[in-house]
């Protein structure tokens, strides 16, 4: 009986978030290899790219420039909003695999995957905005 009134009350709660007002819903596109794709703007002036959308894993990155044989990739050099950690930031510290790039001056990080893959670069931060139903576009800065 708890279990039920559990779920009667978590399909309540969906169901409200599901047609409030303040609900935004942005498009998924499924990709040939299991993974879902979402169309996201990077950056100020916002830069549109498709990303994967990975739970399992708490680091979002994008390809930037000046990465050899990457496509599409993101040139921080033109967005007002990105911000590149320095190895003596709190965000560099806290990141479980992390180096010092040359003169201190960048935070680079390795995150290897379950699979032996792996992503490395700068740790930074940048806006993304999400374009939603119905038209709205959703900004998230310091990501």
């Amino acid at each position: 009986l708890r279990e039920a009134a559990r779920r009667s009350i978590a399909r309540a709660d969906h169901l409200r978030r599901v047609f409030s007002d303040d609900t935004y819903h942005s498009r998924l596109f499924p990709n040939p290899i299991g993974d879902y794709l979402i169309e996201v703007n990077v950056g100020t002036p916002a830069h549109k790219i498709f990303a994967v959308i990975d739970t399992g894993s708490d680091l979002t990155w994008v390809n930037c420039n000046p990465c050899i044989g990457c496509h599409p990739t993101f040139e921080p050099k033109s967005s007002s909003t990105y911000h590149r950690f320095s190895c003596g930031d709190n965000a560099c510290a806290d990141f479980p695999i992390h180096s010092c790039g040359k003169g201190h001056t960048t935070c680079d990080y390795t995150l290897p995957y379950a699979d032996g893959s792996y992503t490395s670069g700068f740790l930074a931060t940048e806006t993304f905005t999400f374009d939603t139903t119905p038209g709205y576009e959703v900004p998230i800065l310091n990501v």
